[in-house]
């Protein structure tokens, strides 16, 4: 297999791709919330959302924000109560190609935390908290304009880079949250004049499932008459974007990032540097069927070939 994709490098002239750009930043799912929310005042949050924040002296801290609702009473009425689930890991990483590895000192948890914001009649709760070590980690990373998809052991993560802020939307945002810290004290809870309860939801519209290109899919690259063989493992988020990794077996050796459209970069690890691909196609159900050409660091051609995938049903 190696071997086969040391020739696709070799048609396409056998100039290697330059190295990713290293990460270094914050990236964000879901709102910008303050920084202090992310780090320490949890009970901020009013939505899920999550933060990486690689630093440029080799720290990061992860976050995990997990927002829900728990049924409630306000006298008769059944309510809903906001309810966290907060978890923020700090340590040490480093980059190497498009490999991320990290080396966790600590890991904090607090379940069942209720927000600051909380409906009449609902029981406030500082959660239960825990620390913990976990063990070393990896994950590949590619970035694609200003998006950045890592890939971690079991699932796969899509970041956006903070919005810019004036200064007075930065002020505002500063100011929204309590200063002080998970259960500071005199802080405040912020509740609702009125329970929204009291008059029952509508049923949502049914509506048909859109398309999705998310699934495993056996894929074919031929260059001329030379032919490999790949399998990916896709996500799309429903939106605009396409991610995934490739393999042959269980050995990782691809990844992909771009438009759910069928536009997307492709970066074959061969014998340990990477080749990327600028592939441009269709899905069609079940199928892919597109074009692609090697480009260098610079964005130079090397040449080019078809890529053909079927989705796996099994």
């Amino acid at each position: 297999m190696y071997r086969s994709l040391t020739c696709v490098a070799l048609l396409c002239s056998a100039a290697l791709a330059a190295p990713p750009p290293v990460p270094t930043g914050e990236w964000l799912t879901g709102p910008a919330l303050p920084a202090a929310v992310y780090e320490e005042d949890f009970a901020g949050a009013g939505a899920s959302g999550t933060r990486l924040l690689l630093r440029p002296d080799g720290r990061y801290a992860r976050t995990e924000l997990d927002f829900s609702y728990t049924p409630g009473y306000f006298g008769s009425y059944i309510i809903t109560c906001g309810t966290l689930n907060v978890r923020v890991e700090t340590g040490r990483y480093a980059v190497s190609g498009d490999r991320l590895s990290f080396q966790p000192e600590q890991a904090r948890e607090v379940n069942g935390l209720s927000p600051y914001a909380l409906n009449s009649g609902c029981k406030r709760s500082e959660g239960i908290a825990s620390v913990t070590r976990p063990a070393p980690y990896r994950a590949t990373y590619a970035l694609s304009g200003t998006q950045l998809a890592v890939n971690f052991s079991g699932g796969r993560q899509i970041y956006s880079p903070r919005p810019a802020q004036s200064a007075d939307e930065g002020a505002a945002a500063s100011r929204s949250v309590p200063v002080g810290g998970l259960g500071a004290p005199g802080t405040p809870a912020v509740q609702s004049a009125a329970p929204r309860a009291a008059s029952l939801p509508t049923a949502p519209l049914v509506t048909p499932e859109p398309y999705t290109a998310t699934g495993t899919w056996q894929a074919r690259l031929q260059v001329q008459a030379l032919e490999v063989t790949l399998e990916f493992k896709l996500y799309d988020d429903g939106e605009r974007s396409l991610s995934g990794s490739g393999f042959v077996g269980s050995q990782y050796v691809a990844w992909v990032l771009g438009s759910r459209t069928g536009t997307f970069d492709l970066g074959l690890d061969v014998d340990g540097t990477e080749l990327k691909l600028k592939v441009e196609g269709r899905f069609t159900g079940d199928r892919y069927e597109g074009t692609f050409r090697a480009v260098d660091g610079s964005g130079g051609d090397l040449g080019g070939g078809t890529l053909t995938m079927s989705r796996d049903r099994r």
